[in-house]
């Protein structure tokens, strides 16, 4: 069992190393509470300086004119907050991805399946107040995109901006939407 004292209103640790060649803060450190701010400030201090390393040298290399209570559960806590260690020691790629579906692997010609979706509203220059909108249609084999301006989403126009994909593509045999209320 340490004993401890007073010294200069600071409760400082006692021991044996009296004819040491240490200084006076060496011999006799200041004791902190772990649980302590100012002790959680000089843990992350430490931890910075050494490029975010580990529990262990942290506890070695901590400042030695101060006694931390609980240093090691405290350093812990400390690192487990740290954002760059987080970050560095997240597992990344363990996640298995999903087989892709068979329409999208078979050889096939270009937008036999097709995915569509809506863009917009776009501000055309000829009419302030008129908007426009694009049809995004993308072959799901090839990634190829088709692009076809719309005046608005209505189902009609929707209707003839699809006629004027077909007349260029073809027909597709599977057209794959997000059902949105405009389809």
């Amino acid at each position: 069992m340490f004993r401890t004292f007073c010294d200069n209103d600071l409760i400082c640790l006692g021991g044996r190393l009296q004819i040491a060649d240490l200084s006076h803060t060496e011999k006799h450190p200041i004791i902190l509470d772990g649980y302590h701010y100012g002790a959680h400030l000089l843990i992350r201090h430490t931890h910075i300086q050494l490029h975010h390393l580990g529990v262990r040298v942290v506890l070695s290399h901590l400042p030695h004119e101060f006694w931390i209570l609980r240093a090691r559960r405290n350093i812990k806590k400390v690192l487990d907050t740290c954002l760059p260690c987080k970050i560095a020691n997240n597992p990344r790629g363990k996640e298995v991805e999903a087989p892709l579906p068979a329409e999208r692997v078979q050889p096939s010609t270009p937008f036999a399946v097709t995915g569509l979706d809506f863009s917009g509203p776009l501000y055309t220059k000829k009419d302030q107040s008129a908007n426009s909108y694009i049809l995004l249609l993308t072959c799901a084999t090839t990634r190829a995109l088709h692009l076809e301006l719309s005046s608005d989403v209505s189902v009609d126009k929707f209707l003839m901006a699809l006629d004027r994909f077909v007349s260029r593509r073809g027909l597709p045999h599977n057209i794959h939407s997000d059902n949105a209320a405009t389809f």
